[in-house]
């Protein structure tokens, strides 16, 4: 039974699957337990929405390195968040690093994808279009700046590089790269970050997107206490 709980699927499932009652599944799920966890190297934090007798939003917390669900937050306030890293020793928290769409029917396709992975063909039906275009040949500068960014591996160069396109997007006219520019100004900090430690949030979406399924299989969560159980039992 507890194998079978590991999979994003209801406990009406299960128990039917198994040919035992439904509260006879949930008195199970009640008996596991997941202790607190250690402070990990680098953790990431999100937020995620189930409605339960705690709050409208509970919190995930991730092993960012090793893709690994710590623990769950029964909500979102600040205090609480505050209170649980008050228990973990000081000498453990110091040791965490920084936070860290003929040519023009395929053309999304073409514009998109990066120029160096097109075939030649391909790069030629590229640059017809972007021959003819000035804004979409702007936009496209902007777009392959911005992966070269993404792809070095030396932080100075990329944060010089970084600054810099943010600059020339804020005043390139068109308005989606300048909205783009205007976010990633105000979450520079982080983005560079990112840089610096190779470090992401994908992991904690990838367990978020996870989570909202077994809430959806689940018709609504009450009892948070068994929703983390269960999340936890699911990742781990």
């Amino acid at each position: 039974m507890a194998n079978e709980l590991r999979d994003t699927v209801s406990i009406k499932h299960v128990s039917n699957k198994l040919n035992i009652s439904a509260s006879t599944v949930t008195r199970i799920l009640d008996t596991l337990n997941y202790e607190l966890p250690t402070l990990k190297k680098a953790i990431a934090i999100d937020e995620f929405k189930v409605n339960a007798n705690t709050g409208k939003y509970q919190y995930i917390l991730v092993d960012s390195l090793k893709c690994k669900v710590l623990d769950i937050f029964p909500d979102s306030t600040q205090s609480h968040l505050t209170s649980y890293f008050r228990t973990i020793p000081k000498k453990e928290r110091n040791h965490m690093t920084p936070t860290l769409r003929k040519y023009y029917k395929r053309s999304k396709t073409l514009i998109h994808k990066r120029y160096d992975s097109l075939k030649q063909e391909d790069k030629k039906a590229c640059d017809i279009m972007l021959l003819y275009n000035d804004e979409l040949r702007k936009a496209h500068y902007l777009k392959e700046w911005f992966y070269k960014i993404c792809q070095e591996t030396k932080y100075s160069f990329q944060r010089e590089q970084f600054l810099k396109w943010l600059a020339n997007a804020e005043t390139c006219g068109m308005k989606d790269f300048e909205d783009v520019a205007a976010t990633y100004r105000r979450f520079s900090k982080g983005i560079l970050s990112a840089f610096k430690y190779g470090i992401t949030n994908d992991p904690t979406e990838g367990f978020n997107n996870k989570i909202k399924v077994m809430k959806r299989t689940s018709y609504g969560i009450r009892n948070f206490e068994r929703f983390r159980t269960r999340i936890l039992h699911c990742t781990n």
